[in-house]
């Protein structure tokens, strides 16, 4: 056994794994740093098998200094990445983990992003075609914005482009809701506000929320609850464009009197959530009792999900004590079975930092890509 292959050996046995039986082949995962010693990095594969990536690049590195602004970069041939274009037009103080910017490609490749400003709202621009340039931002958000205190979201489909957030009041988080507003026309103009979530059922201030359309065009969108204040619940909020129906369906419960400050992400049919420090994930088409991933005594966060055309899994996500400490990497890949992959050991000194969070696609390839 190889030393590299030894110590991945290990890293299963401390996440409570075994290899599967018979299984030779290492999944090879490609661990990089993000580019200009950003943070909170997006990664986005687009149809033609193309990596983008949106992070936010500091002014300066020195202590935890939040000013700065919004990049893009495409991902070339041998592993490298295109020049850095400016996404923000204005520099501005992120928010942490909680909230980052939220990017998405259409079907025309045109890349999308919107942001939050402190104090002032979401900010939302799109590329030109060939993504060589930004539109100048957008206050495109305009109703529904009392109490704003974590991302909003970003999904779409063919010409539909998506926008969900949450807001209403930060004392009694039981009334706040969750809100969308599409485009039709690949962001030129937003139809109107929208009620997305069930009332009842109010909405977590300070945890952010995931979208996505399913192949039938219903949006999906998962977020944390907040019933009573202590219900802090992860819900899964179906919503029909054609029957303008919805449905909501509870995946993990989570009491408490407070805010946890968590993110969760949805992809294709499985999301996964933080409940009391613990990661869980759930095929929430097929299950309705979600899955803990392995503890570790240190609370797993900021989840992200990835997948590859062989059918494989990769959930990655940060470890650490505390709302914006970055700490040590971690991840898991499973197969289609739900049966954990020997991958490619994780590098000793790939820790997150402050403020941010791991980013992780599928590449052209079959290999994975993750950032931190």
């Amino acid at each position: 056994m190889t030393r590299r292959s030894a110590y991945s050996f290990l890293l299963f046995l401390a996440l409570g794994f075994l290899p599967l039986g018979g299984q030779s082949a290492i999944q090879e995962v490609v661990y990089e740093r993000v580019p200009d010693r950003g943070i909170q990095p997006q990664l986005l594969t687009d149809h033609t098998g193309t990596t983008h990536l949106i992070y936010f690049n500091r002014t300066t590195h020195e202590g935890r200094n939040r000013s700065g602004d919004l990049y893009y970069r495409q991902r070339l041939d041998g592993n490298r990445w295109s020049p850095a274009i400016r996404v923000s037009d204005q520099s501005f103080s992120h928010m942490g983990p909680v909230g980052k910017a939220s990017a998405y490609i259409d079907d025309q490749q045109r890349l999308h992003v919107v942001w939050f400003l402190p104090d002032t709202g979401y900010r939302y621009t799109r590329s030109n075609l060939t993504r060589t340039t930004f539109e100048p931002g957008r206050a495109v958000v305009t109703e529904f914005t009392d109490g704003l205190d974590a991302e909003a979201n970003l999904t779409g489909v063919d010409n539909l482009i998506t926008i969900t957030w949450h807001a209403g009041s930060l004392i009694n988080e039981a009334a706040r809701a969750v809100y969308s507003m599409t485009s039709e026309s690949h962001g030129i103009s937003f139809g109107a506000a929208q009620l997305t979530s069930d009332p009842a059922l109010g909405a977590c201030a300070c945890c952010t929320l995931d979208s996505q359309y399913d192949p039938q065009k219903n949006l999906q969108i998962a977020y944390r609850s907040a019933i009573n204040n202590v219900g802090r619940h992860m819900q899964v909020n179906y919503q029909s464009l054609q029957s303008q129906t919805r449905t909501t369906k509870s995946v993990g419960e989570w009491t408490i009197n407070a805010c946890p400050v968590s993110s969760n992400q949805l992809h294709k049919d499985w999301l996964v959530f933080e409940t009391q420090g613990n990661l869980f994930q759930i095929n929430f088409l097929e299950e309705d009792v979600a899955t803990a991933l392995p503890a570790r005594g240190v609370r797993q966060k900021h989840p992200v999900i990835a997948t590859n055309n062989n059918g494989l899994r990769l959930i990655a996500w940060s470890e650490a004590d505390g709302y914006f400490k970055g700490g040590a990497m971690a991840l898991q890949v499973f197969d289609s079975n739900n049966q954990p992959v020997e991958v490619t050991a994780i590098p000793a000194k790939a820790n997150v930092d402050d403020f941010s969070v791991v980013a992780a696609t599928g590449l052209s390839d079959d290999r994975f890509l993750v950032l931190y």
